[in-house]
């Protein structure tokens, strides 16, 4: 958003069409929400200004063919992971779950905050399901969509009180929260998914508390960035810690 909001100050525009289905009496938007925020941003700067824009309107698509015509639309350009999440949302039953009612707020787009993404949560979650099984799990959004379908209220329930436990030890799970990291936070989730239930929440988060939190070796897996390889020795960096040697 930032980016176009940037070439549009510039004097800059775009070609590419905003893509619209007309469902009813409502314009339900397609592709182009980046741009189509941008443009607001602009308009509040420069309220005398206009721009103008090519739509291309589709009439009373269900919403598989809006699926459809999104991946037409989009072929060849890598939209993010977030933008397909958010565009199927409504199919996946724990999103609906997670999003009324959370010991923290859960955003597809957003981790500031009090505030955690949806797939940062849920794909630690399935990493910590399948992380014996290199196979059965791949890492791209459909194959992440196609899983997150399959989850319910008793995946809720788990991640509830992972979320409850984690901000007891280390706060809000924030991109400012170096425990919420990629490598760390996919760790600890593989940590607890194995321990928790006979160890029981307050034993292994106060463990987590002594052993782990001022641990500058993990803090150093924070640096770590996405690399996945990186979280099977996280853990068992975690695994020594949490064992005392």
């Amino acid at each position: 958003i930032d980016r176009i909001l940037g070439l549009l100050k510039s004097g800059k525009h775009f070609e590419s069409q905003i893509v619209v289905n007309q469902r009813g009496k409502k314009l339900r938007l397609i592709d182009g929400g980046h741009r189509l925020i941008a443009i607001k941003e602009f308009l509040k700067l420069f309220p005398t200004k206009q721009i103008e824009v090519n739509i291309a309107v589709y009439n009373e698509l269900d919403d598989e063919h809006e699926l459809e015509v999104f991946s037409v639309w989009n072929k060849g350009i890598k939209q993010s992971p977030e933008d397909y999440i958010n565009l199927r949302k409504h199919e996946i039953t724990i999103w609906k779950l997670l999003s009324d009612k959370f010991p923290c707020k859960v955003s597809i787009y957003n981790q500031k905050g009090d505030c955690i993404k949806f797939k940062t949560l849920v794909g630690a979650y399935m990493g910590a399901l399948y992380f014996n099984e290199p196979n059965s799990y791949d890492a791209s959004i459909d194959r992440f969509i196609e899983k997150a379908k399959e989850l319910g209220h008793k995946d809720y329930k788990f991640l509830s009180r992972f979320i409850e436990g984690f901000g007891s030890v280390f706060g809000n799970p924030s991109n400012t929260n170096a425990f919420s990291s990629y490598v760390v936070f996919n760790a600890l989730m593989r940590v607890y998914y194995d321990n928790n239930v006979w160890q029981g929440e307050s034993y292994f988060w106060n463990k987590v508390r002594s052993n782990i939190y001022k641990s500058s070796t993990i803090m150093q897996y924070s640096l770590s960035g996405y690399a996945r390889l990186m979280i099977r020795p996280c853990v068992d960096e975690m695994l020594i810690l949490l064992n005392k040697g």
